[in-house]
């Protein structure tokens, strides 16, 4: 249900681009960065340099800049950076940083601290300015349709050390990056100890998912291919971004949450939005214990109603394809009446280096051998109850699927549920694919059909289901593919409306 490689930014094939264009522009450095700077009808006491994302043009982003200094409860001057070809580079960044700041003090009634000054970056720009505050001393940074990265290459280890305010905003119906893994964000600053390394970042950082906003929002809100429609005109966009920055300039960069009567104007949309933003961040959590259980609740799900017994569930995870081929589940009397399932399961993520959560998020495949239900009657001596009441419907992985897909659903808040009734696609579980051997079942996918005009999609997934008289201990057997609970939840808050975009041809 989502692609193998999760490079939310379209990041891979940008990054050996990036590496060449540093070293072709990196020389460029030394010389006066190229910028457009807005100045505030009065002497500047605070400075903003936004940077563009890959392949925007700076004056893309010069509404923005301007509704973000209307906005901005100081005098702001707003920078915008060039960069050439339009790729933002940790070089010319770097030099703009420098020139930016020192062209403000210069406009400055008095000389200005360098944590008045602030970086903000679009995108790409978002991921490039992270190593920054490494190198550049500076008061905070606001991230755009990006978020702090925790990836091989260390991109935000700057970012991470310096503790720095920090404004991550993302859009609702941004189709370059990922909310869920901009949600993940806030889970990485939950019940951190006062001695965490991150606890002084986490606690100047705020999330915020703007409603009806998208990626190029950001920008002059030309969409850019792959991003999903606005709900709103760029003009109104623009202004929920730039009170979402005043918003937090009065609560964490001066401290005054109260202190105007703009401030106070702002703030109940403001508090609202932090407090909107992390109810999601919290039903999303919920998902990493329901992938965990996943399997074990779908093999209770197939337990015969039979008061005169007792069950025990466990599971046992193969990361092998060798182990998990030869695996088998089991059931043993352990005791007169109480009986032991022991359920298989092995769990696929995609391998993807580049990925730039810091969490390892959805299963690309949750594969899960059980015993069926009428083996386990079978165990029970029930032979006779099984003949006059045959499994019914939940028995099929697409009963058991949509089962797990309800718990889903009731974890996650009701506007969730909505808004893809609204513009996404339903999603729904069709006829199981039936399977004839093990290797058969093991290398088999989940199939999806979707319908465009209908707003419906499909998922029909592997099952593989022995009798009650196969040899070689596999008689019994159930074995289901199952979508994993993190992929559902990714269905409701991004992939279902994805698939009703148009793809580029």
């Amino acid at each position: 249900m989502r692609r193998c490689v999760r490079l939310n930014l379209n990041l891979a094939p940008m990054f050996c681009t990036l590496l060449l264009l540093a070293a072709v522009f990196g020389i460029r450095s030394a010389r006066a960065a190229a910028m457009d700077i807005l100045w505030p009808s009065q002497s500047p006491e605070w400075g903003l340099l936004l940077n563009p994302g890959a392949q925007r043009r700076p004056d893309e982003y010069v509404e923005l800049a301007k509704r973000i200094q209307q906005e901005a409860p100081v005098p702001l001057a707003v920078g915008i950076a060039h960069y050439a070809g339009n790729w933002p580079e940790p070089f010319q960044m770097t030099a703009a940083v420098k020139e930016f700041k020192k062209q403000v003090s210069e406009k400055a009634a008095q000389p200005l601290s360098e944590d008045r000054f602030l970086i903000a970056g679009h995108s790409m720009a978002g991921i490039i300015l992270q190593e920054i505050p490494a190198h550049e001393k500076l008061g905070g940074v606001i991230l755009m349709a990006a978020y702090p990265s925790n990836d091989a290459l260390r991109l935000g280890n700057g970012l991470r050390k310096s503790n720095i305010p920090t404004l991550i905003l993302a859009g609702e119906w941004d189709g370059l990056t990922r909310i869920t893994r901009v949600l993940d964000t806030i889970l990485d600053c939950e019940g951190l100890e006062p001695d965490h390394p991150d606890a002084k970042r986490c606690a100047k950082q705020r999330v915020i998912v703007l409603p009806g906003v998208n990626h190029s929002d950001f920008a002059n809100g030309v969409s850019q291919t792959g991003d999903m429609d606005a709900e709103l005109d760029v003009a109104t966009a623009h202004t929920s971004i730039a009170r979402a920055v005043a918003g937090y300039w009065n609560e964490i960069l001066l401290d005054r949450p109260f202190g105007s009567l703009a401030a106070r104007e702002q703030m109940p949309s403001w508090q609202s939005l932090v407090s909107d933003t992390r109810s999601w961040a919290v039903a999303w959590a919920k998902m990493d214990h329901l992938d965990a259980t996943s399997c074990l609740e779908t093999q209770k799900k197939l337990l015969p109603n039979d008061l005169q017994s007792s069950w025990e569930v466990a599971v046992k995870t193969y990361e092998s394809v060798p182990g998990f081929t030869f695996a088998k589940p089991s059931v043993v009397e352990t005791s007169p009446g109480h009986f032991k399932v022991t359920a298989i399961q092995s769990q696929d993520r995609a391998f993807n280096p580049l990925d730039l959560s810091s969490q390892s998020r959805a299963f690309q495949r949750l594969s899960c051998k059980l015993k069926s239900e009428m083996a386990l009657r079978q165990v029970v001596a029930d032979s006779q109850r099984r003949r006059a009441n045959p499994p019914d419907a939940v028995s099929t992985c697409g009963a058991l699927n949509n089962a797990l897909y309800q718990d889903v659903l009731s974890q996650l808040p009701p506007e969730l549920v909505s808004r893809l009734e609204r513009r996404g696609a339903v999603l729904s579980f069709g006829e199981d694919l039936v399977m004839s051997s093990g290797p058969q079942w093991i290398s088999a996918k989940p199939k999806r059909v979707v319908d465009s005009q209908e707003r419906r999609a499909v998922v029909s997934v592997p099952r593989l289901q022995t009798g009650a008289n196969a040899p070689l201990h596999l008689d019994g057997m159930h074995y289901c593919q199952l979508v994993s609970p993190t992929q559902l939840a990714e269905w409701l808050f991004f992939d279902g409306f994805k698939v009703l975009q148009p793809q580029k041809k």
